[in-house]
């Protein structure tokens, strides 16, 4: 089986006023923790969407990010497409000029990608997470990658739960929520949720969280 490893919600490009330090540096350190475990395991990183905090970036901040990846350049990335307002559209977009610069792949034109055994299902935020199971694999592992909230516990934002969650997929890969909710098993899939690894807000969720990624 392809290792893989997951993260979400990086926000790179954001200027937290509450933040002390520099935030943008705080995500490329982290972002190189999540390339260093995929180098290691030989592993795929997938990012579950809103790599970007805003569509329209900077370019000395692109630099960076763009050197970053580069210099990981053995490790496959994918990323999944998020929300309108942080990764923007297709056709206005640094995640496109990135895909395009054949520095990541992205969830953008396609249904799915195959992986040996292992077939990767999207979910971008424009699409409907419970409408995937038509591109079901028989013969391969079945892991849906979303950027919607799907939520273990009701939240005050627009959600759906996991208990009402229906798919054959073997595997859901939340994302949007930026909370850490963990592994969780309803109705025989695993749902995996670590949260953002970005901490952009002065809330408590945002001070006590400790930023993960799962291998």
């Amino acid at each position: 089986m392809q290792p893989l490893v997951y993260c979400t919600d990086i926000h790179y490009g954001a200027n937290p006023l509450c933040r002390k330090d520099n935030y943008n540096q705080a995500i490329l350190n982290k972002l190189e923790y999540c390339l260093k475990v995929a180098k290691k395991n030989n592993a795929i990183l997938l990012i579950g969407g809103d790599l970007f905090d805003k569509p329209n970036q900077n370019f000395y901040d692109l630099i960076f990010l763009m050197a970053l990846f580069k210099k990981y350049s053995t490790v496959r990335v994918i990323v999944n497409r998020g929300n309108p307002s942080h990764d923007g559209f297709i056709e206005n977009s640094p995640l496109t000029l990135f895909e395009q610069s054949n520095i990541l792949e992205t969830s953008d034109n396609r249904d799915y990608i195959d992986i040996g055994d292992l077939r990767i299902i999207f979910a971008p935020n424009a699409d409907d997470p419970m409408s995937k199971d038509k591109h079901i694999s028989k013969h391969q592992q079945n892991y849906l990658m979303t950027h919607h909230l799907i939520v273990d516990k009701a939240t005050i934002y627009h959600h759906i739960l996991m208990d009402d969650f229906v798919t054959d997929c073997d595997i859901v890969f939340c994302a949007d929520y930026h909370p850490f909710q963990g592994l969780l098993k309803r109705n025989g899939t695993l749902f995996v949720a670590p949260g953002s690894i970005a901490r952009r807000k002065y809330t408590k969720d945002n001070i006590e969280k400790e930023p993960i990624c799962y291998l």
